[in-house]
C-alpha cells in the first residue's frame, strides 16, 4: 500500500558500499535484502519482484529486514517498526525514531520525513569532524581531504542515479510480469537503445499472446514483441549482406541484448577493431542489442556432427565438399518412416546451426510418386516438403 506524498519517508544508508545513498519509501511496507552482487544480478535477470523490495549489495553477508508503518499513519511516536527476517521468520522487532542513527545487523541507517532534513549527527556519521590544530593540518592533508570529498560526492551522485535507473527498470519488469500473467520465462528481455522494452518470445504463440495482452493495456507503445526465431534469421541475413566474408556457423539469442556469434575457425578471423566495427553497425540496425560475444568453432566439428547424424540413420549418401560449404546428397529407396526420420534430423540440425555451412538434399531412386506430379512447361515435379523435391526423369 502506497503512502501519501507528504508522508513519504527517506531512508539513508550510513555505511558499506552504498553509504550516503538515499531511498524513497513510498510504501507502508518495504523489504530490504542485503546480499552479494552475484545474487542480485541472478535475481534481476528476467525475474520480477515487487516494487517495495530494495537490494543492498554486500560482499560476504546475507540477511533481510523490513520497515513497516503501523496504523497506516506516520508520526514520531514510535509507530515505525523494523523487523529482522530469518529463514522466513520475523524476529528482533523494534520501534525506531525519525532522524536518529539505527542499526540492523551490521548496517547503519537513518530515516526522515520527506519534508525534513537529516540531523548533523546523521550527516556526519561516517565523517566525524576532528578537532585538530592548525600546526598539524598541513596543505597536503587539505588537498587529500578535498580530493576525498570530491570522489565521495561523485560516488553519491552515481549511486543516486543508479538507484533511480534500476528502480525504474525493476518496476517496469514487475508491471510487465503482472500484465503477462507471470509468463516472463517464455521471453528474453532487453532494454533497447530507444528506451523501449524488447520481448523476444521463444515460440510464435507467445508472440501473439504478449501482443494481445499489450494491446489491451496502456504500455503497448513502450514494449515491442519479437520472435526470437525470426530475429536469428534477420541477423543471419544482415550478416551475409553487410559482412559477406564473415563466415559463421550459428547465432544464439539466449540473452537478447548480447547475441553469441559462432564464427568459422578456419574461414573467419576478425581483429578487435573489426569486431568493434561490426558491433557498432549491428547496434544501429538492431536496437535491442548492446554487445556481441564472439566464439570460434571449427568447420570440421560441424561437419562431423552432420555426417555422424546421417550415418546413424544408416542410409546411403554422397558428400560434396567446396570451399565454403558441404552438401550431403541422400540417395536411397526410402520408406515413409525413413523419410520422416531424415526430415526430423535435418530440421533439428538447421534449428541448431542454420543453413550457413552444411546443406542437405534428398534424391529418391524409387518411382512411388508417379502420377502425383505437377507440370511446369514440359517438366513434371513433386514437392512433398520444404526439403524434398522429386523431378521426373522422363
Amino acid at each position: 500500500m502506497e503512502m501519501n506524498k507528504d508522508k513519504q519517508l527517506v531512508f539513508r544508508i550510513l555505511n558499506g558500499k552504498l553509504a550516503g545513498c538515499e531511498f524513497l519509501l513510498d510504501n507502508l511496507h518495504t523489504v530490504f535484502m542485503v546480499t552479494n552482487d552475484n545474487t542480485i544480478e541472478t535475481i534481476h535477470k528476467g525475474t520480477s519482484y515487487p516494487n517495495n523490495l530494495i537490494y543492498i549489495p554486500y560482499i560476504d553477508r546475507e540477511y533481510s529486514f523490513e520497515i513497516i508503518i503501523e496504523n497506516n499513519t506516520l508520526n514520531a511516536n514510535g509507530n515505525i517498526i523494523v523487523r529482522e527476517i530469518s529463514n522466513e521468520n520475523v524476529n528482533n522487532e523494534k520501534s525506531i525514531i525519525l532522524n536518529e542513527i539505527n542499526h540492523v545487523n551490521d548496517l547503519s541507517f537513518a530515516i526522515r520525513n520527506i519534508g525534513d532534513s537529516f540531523s548533523e549527527e546523521v550527516l556526519h556519521y561516517r565523517y566525524p569532524i576532528i578537532d585538530i590544530t592548525a600546526e598539524r593540518f598541513s596543505p597536503v592533508k587539505k588537498n587529500y581531504l578535498a580530493i576525498t570529498l570530491f570522489f565521495l560526492l561523485i560516488s553519491l551522485v552515481i549511486g543516486i542515479c543508479a538507484y533511480f535507473y534500476f528502480t525504474s527498470e525493476q518496476r517496469k519488469i514487475s508491471k510487465l510480469s503482472v500484465l503477462l500473467r507471470n509468463d516472463l520465462e517464455h521471453y528474453r528481455i532487453s532494454y533497447g537503445q530507444d528506451n523501449i522494452i524488447y520481448l523476444l518470445a521463444n515460440k510464435e504463440r507467445y508472440v501473439y499472446h504478449a501482443i494481445k495482452l499489450l494491446n489491451n493495456s496502456d504500455d503497448a507503445s513502450q514494449v515491442k514483441v519479437l520472435s526470437k526465431k525470426k530475429q536469428i534469421r534477420a541477423l543471419s541475413s544482415w550478416l551475409r549482406k553487410n559482412f559477406p566474408l564473415v563466415y559463421f556457423h550459428a547465432i544464439e539469442l539466449d540473452k537478447a541484448e548480447q547475441p553469441v556469434l559462432s564464427l568459422s575457425k578456419e574461414r573467419a578471423s576478425l581483429t578487435d577493431k573489426e569486431k568493434s566495427y561490426l558491433i557498432k553497425k549491428l547496434k544501429k540496425d538492431f536496437l535491442f542489442i548492446k554487445n556481441v560475444v564472439f566464439k570460434s568453432i571449427s568447420d570440421k566439428y560441424i561437419e562431423n556432427i552432420s555426417e555422424n547424424g546421417i550415418k546413424k540413420l544408416k542410409i546411403n549418401y554422397k558428400k560434396i565438399v567446396s570451399k565454403n560449404s558441404i552438401t550431403f546428397f541422400i540417395l536411397d529407396n526410402l520408406s515413409d518412416q525413413e523419410i520422416q526420420s531424415i526430415k526430423l534430423f535435418i530440421n533439428n540440425f538447421y534449428q541448431n546451426w542454420g543453413k550457413n555451412y552444411i546443406y542437405f538434399t534428398i534424391e529418391l531412386n524409387s518411382d512411388w510418386l508417379q502420377d502425383k506430379s505437377f507440370r511446369y512447361g514440359s517438366k513434371n515435379y513433386i514437392r512433398t516438403s520444404p526439403f524434398h523435391y522429386y523431378f521426373n526423369k522422363n
